[in-house]
């Protein structure tokens, strides 16, 4: 039998302190306890920095950070501690605790494993595959110029070459200028290239950043390694192989998109969901580049842009600016970026803007979502183009990034596709 006299345990043992110490020695003792057991569950010392931080900047003590960290790390979200300081779920005046469990910290298999089916879902690794049925089925996307290949992949009717020389000769004597190319398999803008010109006197590319490069050392360090192999290996799967490197378009944009964004890659991502009644729209978000930058891809701390759009009014509902490389916040605070107003190299105003074409581009996105019933979770990228918008990818997964301040992805009208469209 356990002794009558052993030390209370937890909460007994803390409600005798806090009566033998006082209340402002007790609460001076639970704050260290709570820092202690912040720092053994989570031993990256930036946390408990970026607790204390927090703590003097709102007032938020950090044994009640510590609480809804762990809350919301059990909960349908999963939430890490990173996720809680990023997306400023710490901030009691903007979010109730409902709100703050409808943000999540989702892998993305878990949203393509319960809605989609894997059998589909090469449509939408490999860009050309993806390219071809969206030719087939009459929707519009950017013209492929060439294919580049160490085996000889083919595209129809498009020149494939299988040889750096081969390759160099079509950029000297047959490709149109100026083109976007990149990896036929790979995430995240990884690879991508724009060419806006040659100088075929001093054979050299010049790209759209300005920079120069002779025509050889472009096939070289760009098609000719990136086009071998890819970074694609979803889901445990043990099939390797060349996927090649393409070469298409160079957009030309809307004149309104031309003239907010200075001609800067941009796209709108717009989340699909396929439920009971057909293809529907669930998110919106405009995604602008800044700078150089290649792609307007929010990953690798490319300080690109993401603006929440009104899905009713294609309305621009607020401008983050993601991190740069020589950000130095405390852990979490920042990752998901700041807001501004205009774009930093413009100077124009996006906050407010209604972009152009928006029911041409929804009305295009949601028919082509349902030719795709074998993927109940989409996001598209659609382009605003002189011409129209036009398709530049479909992803099975993406648009997990939820953005401070704005609703999370698990809300209730989520939780009802869930329920009504989800497989066991």
């Amino acid at each position: 039998m356990e002794n009558a006299t052993a030390e209370p345990r937890g909460a007994a043992r803390l409600l005798r302190r806090a009566v033998e110490l006082g209340p402002r020695e007790a609460a001076v003792r639970a704050a260290r306890l709570a820092q202690h057991t912040l720092l053994r569950k989570f031993p990256d010392v930036r946390i408990a920095r970026t607790a204390r931080l927090i703590q003097q900047r709102t007032g938020k003590p950090v044994a009640e950070q510590l609480r809804e960290i762990i809350a919301l790390r059990r909960g349908p979200g999963r939430l890490s501690p990173a996720d809680y300081y990023a997306y400023e779920l710490y901030d009691d005046r903007r979010f109730t605790f409902a709100q703050k469990q409808e943000y999540v910290g989702w892998e993305p298999p878990l949203l393509s494993g319960r809605f989609n089916d894997p059998n589909w879902r090469e449509i939408c690794d490999d860009k050309l595959i993806t390219y071809a049925v969206l030719r087939g089925l009459c929707l519009p996307h950017p013209q492929v110029y060439a294919v580049f290949h160490p085996r000889g992949r083919t595209y129809g009717p498009v020149p494939s070459f299988d040889t750096p020389e081969a390759l160099a000769g079509f950029l000297r004597d047959g490709m149109p200028y100026p083109f976007f190319a990149k990896p036929a398999k790979d995430a995240f803008g990884v690879g991508a290239s724009s060419v806006t010109a040659i100088d075929r006197g001093r054979d050299i590319l010049v790209l759209h950043s300005g920079e120069e490069v002779g025509v050889d050392d472009y096939v070289r360090r760009v098609p000719a390694a990136l086009g071998v192999g890819h970074r694609l290996v979803r889901f445990g799967s043990p099939y390797h192989y060349d996927s090649g490197y393409l070469f298409q378009e160079r957009i030309v944009w809307h004149p309104v998109v031309e003239r907010l964004t200075g001609g800067r890659s941009n796209s709108l991502r717009l989340v699909v969901l396929v439920g009971p009644n057909g293809p529907q729209l669930f998110r919106a978000t405009w995604k602008v580049a800044v700078g150089s930058n290649v792609t307007d891809h929010l990953a690798r701390r490319s300080q690109n842009l993401k603006c929440p759009l009104d899905r009713v009014t294609g309305e621009v509902k607020s401008t983050v600016q993601g991190r740069g490389p020589v950000d130095t916040d405390a852990y979490g605070l920042g990752y998901q970026g700041r807001e501004i107003d205009v774009h930093p190299d413009t100077r124009e105003r996006l906050t407010g803007v209604t972009l152009p074409d928006w029911d041409k581009a929804v009305t295009l996105c949601l028919h082509a979502a349902a030719a795709f019933p074998g993927l109940r979770y989409q996001a598209w990228d659609i382009a605003l183009t002189a011409n129209g918008p036009i398709i530049l990818e479909l992803n099975y997964t993406g648009g997990t990034g939820q953005i401070p301040g704005w609703p999370g992805l698990n809300d209730a009208e989520f939780r009802q596709f869930w329920a009504s469209a989800g497989s066991t």
